[in-house]
């Protein structure tokens, strides 16, 4: 059995989390355990993949940029344990800031496969466009929508 987990900023409603919701729904059971974390805070996508069997953990990360950049190691303390404890076969991250916090952590902790996932590039926020293109080569392959 392959084990994927699947990381995003957060289980709020929105494209990123229908598209994780609707995997882990569609995915065959014989092949996969799912397994979902979010950065950030849980939320109805988290409920609704609890309903359908998926483990969930929300790693409780501030969402604005300060905190959020002033609790970064802490939380990538977290989500090293919360890989560690799911110990996938595929990492596949969802959006630029859990692309980027997949990415460290791979190097920390051994993750065979990580996939990452572009669904939006906002122009406004170029350090995300940096971000992306500077850790970039620590995923096995990315897929864009």
């Amino acid at each position: 059995m392959i084990k994927i987990l699947h990381l995003l900023p957060n289980l709020g409603l929105g494209g990123t989390e229908k598209i994780i919701l609707e995997i882990c729904r569609r995915a065959d059971r014989n092949r996969f355990k799912m397994s979902v974390a979010a950065l950030k805070s849980d939320g109805p996508t988290g409920d609704a993949l609890r309903k359908i069997g998926v483990p969930v953990t929300a790693l409780r990360s501030p969402d604005s940029f300060v905190p959020g950049v002033m609790d970064l190691p802490f939380l990538l303390f977290r989500l090293k344990k919360a890989v560690r404890e799911s110990a996938p076969d595929i990492l596949h991250t969802w959006l630029t800031r859990a692309n980027i916090a997949g990415r460290m952590v791979s190097l920390i902790t051994p993750v065979p496969v990580l996939i990452s996932s572009l669904r939006v590039m906002e122009t406004e926020k170029k350090y995300h466009l940096f971000a992306e293109r500077w850790t970039n080569f620590l995923s096995r392959s990315v897929t864009v929508n």
